[in-house]
């Protein structure tokens, strides 16, 4: 796979839309403002959260850890466990948004990755761990 990226390198780069770019770098430059609605709305849009139809309590969840001070940066864990209990839905189920939790890690620190969709489709993963047993392991 590796070898593939970098045959298509520049292809790959040129792909990306500029617009996407630029949304992106704003993202990380206005991180301080992450309590914002504005800052909010935008975020939201471009990791295309809002057709997930999580609650305000959520997203303050998320927002509270994601502005959190550099010092004291939480784990993946930590955030899994926090979105989960935050993520509680009308009918009074909860669910694992892993993917959102990796893109708050990243836009803390962009050395780490992002796991959504699109990156298993990429690279054909199939994933070992199914999700109600990673739900189960963060009850306890």
């Amino acid at each position: 796979m590796f070898d593939l990226i970098n045959r298509n390198a520049e292809f790959i780069v040129n792909s990306i839309p500029l617009d996407h770019l630029a949304d992106y770098d704003w993202l990380l430059r206005h991180k301080e403002e992450c309590g914002s609605p504005d800052y909010r709305r935008r975020f939201r849009n471009y990791w295309s959260m809002n057709p997930a139809q999580l609650g305000t309590t959520f997203y303050d969840a998320y927002f509270e850890m994601l502005g959190r001070p550099y010092g004291s940066s939480p784990s993946l864990q930590e955030v899994c466990r926090s979105l989960y209990d935050a993520s509680t839905r009308r009918n009074g189920t909860k669910v694992l948004q892993f993917s959102f939790a990796t893109k708050l890690l990243h836009m803390r620190d962009q050395r780490l990755p992002i796991y959504d969709s699109m990156v298993t489709k990429f690279f054909s993963l199939n994933l070992p761990i199914r999700t109600r047993n990673l739900v189960g392991a963060l009850r306890h």
